[in-house]
């Protein structure tokens, strides 16, 4: 049964003068491969050790992410690859098929790992910390038949969590764009650690700040299709 993951994550257009140190370094497009592995660890380990297939691809960030719960098999994981536009994301897509580094790679990773779905995202909102080693996520698939005001009101739900002691919380707003039959919105909740994601989630269950400005989020979308939690690690950066 064919198991489609996506994350992640923020989409923007990035200028000549990127770099990954810059709060914009995940602005363009992400492509997400989702695929299901019983060796994660060696998964991610083949990866680091052919990393310069991410810069051959015009890759600005890449990583994987590890499905910890609201995953429907054991095993979820998902590819995601940053790109500065979308032209250059569509493009890497046709070099997976004709780069001979990435098709040898793909071919050793066929024996720990069985691919699920390839989808396409643009940014609507970006990811504004910084770029770290590892990091929590929380990803809800969504519709709207509103998006200006779902944007709106999840901003404004970000800049409440910064202004009552979690600096360390963002917020991503994606739409796909050749993703298949996945919700039309994704929002990503972005954290350090599971700790600090998990208290930004008892917050918003305990603290009216939390509620209020929740409130107008629940109320400018339909209601969520998926719900999953990750954890996830760099594997490429470009310099």
């Amino acid at each position: 049964m064919k198991k489609i993951l996506a994350l992640i994550i923020t989409i923007f257009f990035l200028t000549n003068a990127y770099s990954a140190e810059s709060p914009d370094a995940l602005n363009g497009a992400v492509n997400i491969t989702g695929l299901i592995s019983d060796s994660p660890n060696e998964y991610i380990a083949q990866l680091k050790q052919n990393a310069e297939i991410f810069e051959d691809l015009g890759s600005t960030v890449a990583g994987v992410c590890i499905a910890l719960s609201g995953n429907e098999v054991p095993g979820e994981m998902m590819l995601f690859n940053y790109s500065p536009s979308i032209s250059v994301a569509f493009t890497s897509w046709g070099s997976n098929l004709t780069n001979r580094a990435t098709l040898r790679l793909r071919q050793e990773l066929n024996q720990i790992r069985t691919l699920t779905g390839d989808l396409t995202f643009r940014v609507v909102v970006p990811y504004k910390g910084p770029l770290r080693e590892t990091w929590a996520i929380r990803v809800l698939d969504l519709n709207t038949g509103n998006p200006a005001a779902y944007v709106n009101a999840a901003s404004n739900l970000e800049a409440a969590y910064k202004a009552n002691g979690f600096e360390d919380f963002d917020l991503e707003i994606t739409q796909a764009i050749v993703a298949g039959s996945v919700p039309a919105y994704r929002s990503i909740a972005v954290a350090p650690t599971l700790e600090r994601l998990g208290a930004a989630f008892d917050a918003l269950y305990s603290e009216s700040w939390a509620q209020e400005a929740y409130t107008l989020v629940t109320s400018s979308r339909s209601a969520v299709v998926t719900d999953k939690l990750y954890t996830c690690e760099q594997i490429y950066q470009a310099m």
